[in-house]
């Protein structure tokens, strides 16, 4: 962690710089001179050697030992024991001493008993074996709790010697001469975050002063700096001074009751296998039984008024002991220790889950410690506070004065143990302790793995004996690298870290969808609107949490509610538990609807970004519909066998083999059910392969990964053994573990890839900005000034010319040859593939602004006329009979079958007219020349389906579903009537038809 490698004050003495520090004014105080270089050698001699020792009594003097500064200043009552401990104490004595001399007489009593009656068993000899069957038993069983050995649990430690670590003992050793108190008898080192006094206590401990083992966590080590660990010692320390004989007594008069009550030796086991028999010996387990029953109840009260004091001076033990080692090492070095030691048991049961998942593919580490600093950043993640187990910084020794780092208001340092339960008082009230007297003190950052000679050896051997002891892996096993491991670790919480932005909405809840099938069909056939997708994707995560927070709160409301039910519920209270499940469900209907919202939008994104991506995305929800189901299976099937063993263990330690036959077919038949659930969810599981996720193997199969070893045989109808439940326990809980884990890395898998699909989507549909390659500065040329040459103008008259009027000759109506004509005429609308293509001239001119409405396209008609006499170009005809109709065009081609024509292409299957027409035409086919005026079309009826289409750019053709809009004009102008040409009498637009003999020129040319 950061503050093991912080560096040290200045003011520490030059004794108590490490060897190894290398800067400049360490060096220049070991040298004996200051940072600037100034000094001399006598001066040098002096630091060097301040008492006038010479190196071979420095020798062997011992080690050099870094060892913090004590404060100064400390008052001489600081560690005197208060009134309110003193007393609390006096009454604990009180009663122990009563309740020995009770259980002394007691025992005293019926061993005369025993005695009496075998003196005198010749008169009343029913009434005498009686009372030495009677008065044995409760002889046997009040003296039995006196010889009862408790043996230390220390598969987890590993003692250490003074020859192992010489620097730490004499550490200790300095510590203990400053607090006047005993050193530890042995001294010991666990993986645990936690320091302790082991007593060694027996019935002869009553009267003589038990020695005391000293336990040290190397875990503590690992999160502390130098004067905290001396003041977590120090605390230890002020245990062993505490009134020894008086906390030895009321240790040993404690476990001695507790033995009685609910201790199992040989004797309780014989009493049982007398009640289990079918003869005499039946009647004297019950007798027994039913006596040491009446003595359990009597001494369970006793224990009881006991236990409750003791803990009461316990928790005044605790005060005074964190006095001393503010004695030792200051106020805030108690405090901050305090502070330091949670957050560094958190940091290490997160090492080690982490460790047990690297466990799973054979990776094994060779130092805990180091996943305990790096799983740090991970517990302030997962607990979302980024500065969980920083101390504030303290500028000065006055600085923490006034600085709380436990508010009770919080409840962190709060559960809910009684307080009269408690032997340790709340951390809030131990900081405040600390700092009623307030010691300011010097802090020492160096970390106290100084301390220990070659502590990487010893992290190793710690490290290695967790895992033979915790995980229970074979001996010899290979440890690899702590970065290796570490490696892996960081890829594992990538992937089941999510973003903070879900809201916490994926954490502890599987996905319901839905059914994907039906899901898939509504993408196929009712696919949304790219306009629908913008809007939900904006507010995709809206309401998240606030379902969280709700979800939260229903939780521990229902929690509470159970906790309060004893037996059967109030009716009351079971309306109330059925109002928070109806809450509950409402609750998950919700996030059952933000499921399916979230996987309709995502796939259907992914199957316009890209159709494999959308395949991917399936198969994904899929793998984690089935991982999900098979992991609450086996938590079922777990579940179910542990609470119907646990009732079965728990009967046959109250009533030992009298535990009813239809209870134990129950469990019989429990157990076969979970075997078959486990059976199941091996077979389901060779069906699926695991997708693509760090630390896997792609294609990997799920069932190889989630068993261990060979599965559990199936058992016998009538009975199983203990070692055939062990087995099944250990591979439903390796089932329901590994599947937990595949869980939270397949949603990460989801969430991931669809972020993915996200921006792919929303980047294809962002507007492309126009690069600017690069800027010249064009060549600026010098303009050459020309003066103009000045010319006189010369004025002419006009000659004025008189106008001669000639008057028209009316024609009676139209030459008999342009009737043959008009006969000659083909349908308009047709036009003939083999006949020649017309040639549009493109007139010269602005089109008028308000003529470019859409219009239909000119059908140009020609004819060959007969041979005739020619007809003069001035004869005009105003055609007032109404047209012929012309004949049903097809019908309009689909999309499916091809674009819909355009405004300027012909309904008929006409040739396209090209991109010039739709203006005034001149087209000569022969000698006739056809003028004609466009008529409007009305616009194109709207694709189904398509309520509102953006207006394209006159230089961009719209694009609809692959193809081109049928209202979209492709940029070319609309046609406009011809300018010039008026319609007669209100009627139809004139036409003027010229017939023009081969070389004559065009009278309409320009």
């Amino acid at each position: 962690m950061a503050h093991s490698q912080a560096q040290e004050p200045e003011d520490l003495p030059p004794e108590e710089i490490p060897e190894d520090d290398h800067r400049p004014e360490a060096k220049a105080r070991t040298a004996g001179r200051s940072a600037d270089g100034s000094g001399s050698g006598r001066a040098r001699k002096r630091r060097d050697d301040p008492d006038g020792e010479g190196p071979a009594r420095r020798k062997k003097r011992g080690p050099k030992v870094p060892y913090p500064p004590s404060p100064e200043g400390v008052p001489e009552d600081l560690t005197d024991y208060p009134a309110a401990y003193v007393r609390q104490q006096n009454l604990l004595l009180s009663g122990l001493f009563l309740f020995l001399m009770f259980y002394i007489g007691a025992v005293l009593f019926f061993a005369l008993v025993g005695f009496w009656c075998v003196w005198s068993l010749g008169h009343w000899l029913p009434v005498k074996v009686v009372g030495i069957v009677v008065s044995g038993v409760f002889f046997l069983y009040l003296v039995k709790g006196f010889f009862k050995r408790h043996p230390v649990d220390k598969e987890l430690h590993i003692e250490i010697t003074a020859d192992e670590q010489p620097v730490l003992f004499a550490f200790i050793d300095q510590l203990c001469d400053e607090l006047d108190a005993p050193k530890p008898n042995r001294v010991f080192v666990s993986p645990d975050v936690n320091a302790a006094v082991m007593p060694r206590a027996t019935l002869i401990n009553l009267f003589v002063e038990p020695k005391k083992d000293l336990l040290i966590g190397l875990g503590l080590v690992n999160c502390m700096n130098l004067t905290e660990f001396k003041s977590v010692l120090a605390h230890e320390f002020g245990h062993f001074s505490q009134s020894a004989t008086s906390s030895s007594y009321a240790y040993v008069a404690s476990r001695i009751i507790g033995d009685l009550i609910s201790g199992e030796d040989w004797f309780d086991r014989a009493v049982n296998w007398c009640r289990r028999q079918n003869n005499v010996l039946s009647v004297l387990g019950l007798g027994v039984g039913g006596v040491l029953w009446v003595g359990r109840t009597v001494l369970w009260q006793i224990f009881k008024v006991i236990t409750l004091q003791r803990m009461a001076v316990m928790r005044e033990a605790e005060f005074h002991a964190d006095l001393v080692a503010v004695k030792a090492a200051g106020s805030d070095a108690v405090a901050l220790s305090l502070f330091r030691l949670k957050f560094g048991n958190l940091c290490l049961m997160q090492a080690v889950q982490d460790l047990a998942v690297a466990r799973d593919h054979k990776l094994h580490s060779r130092d805990m410690f180091l996943h305990q600093d790096r799983a740090a950043a991970v517990v302030r993640l997962k607990r979302k506070n980024p500065d969980l187990g920083l101390p504030p910084a303290l500028d000065h020794p006055m600085a923490g004065k006034t600085v709380q780092l436990f508010d009770p208001a919080d409840g962190d340092d709060t559960d809910d143990v009684p307080e009269m339960r408690r032997t340790h008082p709340p951390a809030h009230e131990l900081e405040a302790n600390a700092k009623r007297t307030y010691v300011p003190a010097v802090a020492d950052h160096r970390s106290p793995w100084i301390l220990f000679a070659d502590a990487d050896d010893l992290r190793e051997r710690m490290t290695y004996k967790f895992y033979r002891m915790v995980f229970k892996v074979p001996k010899n096993t290979e440890l690899v690298s702590a970065a290796e491991v570490q490696t892996f670790i960081d890829n594992e919480h990538s992937e089941t870290t999510y973003d903070p932005k879900y809201k916490e909405c994926y954490d502890d809840r599987p996905l319901e969808p839905g059914d994907l099938n039906e899901l898939n069909g509504l993408v196929r056939d009712k696919p949304w609107a790219e306009e629908r997708m913008e809007k939900v994707l904006e507010k995709l995560y809206d309401g998240c949490e606030q379902n969280v927070e709700t979800r939260n709160e229903i939780h521990k409301e229902l929690e509470s509610l159970h906790s309060s039910a004893t037996g059967r519920p109030s009716p009351k209270l079971k309306r109330r538990i059925e109002d928070a499940e109806r809450k509950r469900d409402e609750n998950w209907e919700w996030f059952k609807s933000f499921d399916r919202r979230v996987y309709l939008l995502h796939v259907q994104m992914a199957a316009q970004v890209a159709p494999e991506l959308k395949d991917e995305l399936v198969e994904r929800y899929r793998f984690q519909l089935e991982v999900q189901r098979l992991y609450m299976e086996s938590r079922h099937a777990y579940d179910e066998a542990e609470r119907h063993l646990a009732v079965l263990s728990h009967l046959q330690q109250q009533h030992g083999d009298q535990v009813s036959s239809e209870f134990v077919g129950e469990v019989l038949r429990v157990l076969r059910a979970s075997w078959k659930s486990l059976r199941n969810i091996i077979r389901d599981a060779k069906e699926l392969n695991l997708p693509a996720m760090k630390n896997f193997e792609e294609g990997e199969n799920l069932a190889d990964f989630i068993l261990e070893g060979k599965m559990v045989p199936e058992p016998p109808l009538s009975y199983v053994k203990g070692t055939w439940i062990v087995k099944l326990k250990q591979q439903l809980q390796s089932a329901r573990s590994k599947c937990f884990r595949l869980h939270f890395k397949s949603v990460g898998g989801i969430l991931r890839m669809q972020e993915e699909i996200a921006a792919k989507w929303k980047a294809e549909r962002e507007p492309i900005s126009a690069e600017v390659i690069g800027t010249s500065t064009a060549e600026t040329v010098p303009v050459e000034v020309i003066e103009a040459e000045v010319i006189d103008a010369e004025i002419i008259d006009a000659e004025v010319i008189d106008a001669e009027v000639i008057e028209a000759e009316v024609l009676p109506g139209a030459p008999p040859a342009l009737q043959a004509a008009a006969a000659a005429v083909p349908a308009i609308g047709h036009f003939s593939p083999a006949e020649p293509e017309p040639r549009i001239e493109q007139p010269s001119g602005p089109v008028e602004p308000e003529l470019s409405a859409r219009a239909a396209p000119v059908t140009v008609v020609a004819a060959e006329l007969p041979v005739g006499p020619p007809v003069a170009a001035a004869d005009v005809f105003a055609l007032d009979r109404p047209p012929e109709p012309a004949p049903e065009p097809p019908p309009a081609p689909t999309m499916e079958g091809g674009p819909t024509p355009g405004a300027n292409e012909p309904v008929t299957g006409a040739a396209p007219v090209p991109a010039s027409h739709g203006h005034e035409t001149d087209e000569f086919v022969g000698a006739v020349e056809v003028i004609g005026e466009a008529t409007p079309k009305p616009a194109a009826p709207a694709l189904s389906g398509i309520t509102e289409l953006p207006t394209p750019h006159a230089s961009e053709p719209a694009v609809v579903n692959g193809s081109l809009d049928a209202g979209t004009d492709l940029g070319f102008p609309a046609a406009p009537a011809t300018p010039g040409l008026k319609p007669a009498n209100g009627k139809r637009p004139a036409i003027r038809i010229t017939t023009v003999l081969p070389g004559d020129r065009s009278p309409l040319a320009k």
